[in-house]
């Protein structure tokens, strides 16, 4: 079975220094489009959000995790 390549933040760091500015800012592009996570982080880090913004989506799901609102066609005593 062949061995599974192992890459570590110094082997990511070393690419990224080889990058042109334009391919760059392509690969910060292709990861704020990834998810709604990458965008949260990269808009609070780079336009100076507080870290209170920045977990307030994390907030509210755990919030609603443990305090779910009930409905009446979500209540099982309905």
């Amino acid at each position: 079975m062949p061995t599974k390549l192992t890459y570590t933040w110094t082997h990511v760091k070393a690419r990224l220094k080889d990058l042109q500015p334009d391919d760059f800012l392509l690969l910060l592009h292709d990861l704020y489009a990834l998810n709604a996570d990458n965008r949260l982080f990269l808009t609070t880090r780079l336009l100076g959000g507080t870290p209170t913004e920045m977990v307030a989506p994390y907030r509210t799901a755990i919030s609603q995790v443990f305090n779910p609102t009930v409905t009446a066609r979500s209540s099982p005593l309905s």
